[in-house]
């Protein structure tokens, strides 16, 4: 009799913890005046694919959110909205026309949320029908990329390494895009000629140092809406291995902090910061990468 009690107390304390993580969030049905947190997901992985990456970025978004559910919740009133805005299941194409339509029935609450909204790839190809949205508000656009590479491809087939040329060639109002801590041999030539519109300003990995929050600020000055774009493989190998190309000389975890903080204590009225490239199917058993990534999310809401 002792030892069934036992068992039930067990589980009955587990059942009270599993009540205090963020998981719980997600499932409140809260009154409209609680503060919403924005959690969009693109899932379908075909741009990496037609970019010759390995499959598994389809599984990024789930996995992310796993570990970011498993945390512990703040104390305060609030849930979280997460929306699916293309499936795995979905070809190229179709995924780039759903999530811009999907981006373009969220316009409203984007400029009235004064919030910060997070997008989780999928393959960096996700990027660009959220920026075409974004390029209809006719506001400054800032976007500070984090990536080995530009994805500024010239190619005649778009893919998760073309989308901000994509972009540059489609967008009707200038903007702003940082390139932080590409490699000279992970990008080819093409790269770098001029875009259709906008300025791209580099920072390669080579002449990058660690700054101080407040020098990264002058990134994000002076625009209405800030994007940071994090490639998974911006970071080096030793912390983040699951991703298509494994970086041997990238960010340290150290190194992303002050550019992450940055960007939460810009003025911006509209903030999205999204993660792309990382691929769990080649995680270690630690879940090591997805668990950095979800605590990001985290330090961002709260």
């Amino acid at each position: 009799m002792n030892q069934i009690n036992e068992t039930d107390v067990i589980t009955q304390e587990l059942q009270a913890r599993s009540s205090l993580r963020l998981g719980r969030k997600f499932e409140m049905q809260t009154p409209p005046t609680t503060k919403k947190f924005h959690i969009l997901t693109s899932s379908c992985d075909e741009g990496v694919i037609r970019n010759g990456g390995r499959r598994g970025t389809s599984l990024a978004p789930e996995a992310i959110l796993n570990s970011f559910k498993g945390l512990i919740a703040p104390a305060g009133e609030y849930h979280f909205l997460q929306s699916e805005l293309c499936p795995s299941n979905d070809t190229f194409d179709l995924a780039q026309e759903k999530s811009y339509k999907s981006w373009m029935s969220m316009i409203p609450e984007l400029q009235t949320a004064h919030n910060s909204f997070v997008h989780l790839g999928g393959g960096h190809d996700h990027i660009y029908p959220l920026l075409r949205a974004l390029d209809s508000l006719k506001s400054r656009l800032t976007i500070f990329n984090v990536d080995a590479h530009t994805d500024t491809r010239t190619d005649k087939w778009a893919h998760s390494g073309t989308p901000f040329r994509q972009f540059a060639n489609t967008a009707k109002n200038p903007f702003t895009l940082y390139q932080y801590g590409a490699h000279p041999y992970s990008n080819v030539s093409a790269n770098f000629t001029p875009l259709g519109k906008g300025q791209m300003k580099m920072f390669w990995r080579d002449s990058t140092t660690i700054e101080l929050t407040t020098s990264f600020k002058k990134y994000f000055e002076d625009c209405d809406i800030a994007v940071f774009s994090l490639d998974a493989d911006a970071l080096d190998g030793s912390d983040m291995e699951a991703v298509s190309a494994v970086n041997p000389d990238g960010f340290t975890k150290r190194e992303i902090r002050p550019m992450f903080d940055a960007f939460k204590l810009c003025s911006a009225p509209l903030k999205i910061f999204g993660i792309y490239e990382y691929n769990p199917l080649f995680d270690n058993l630690s879940q090591k990468g997805q668990r950095y990534l979800a605590s990001l999310i985290y330090h961002l809401f709260f």
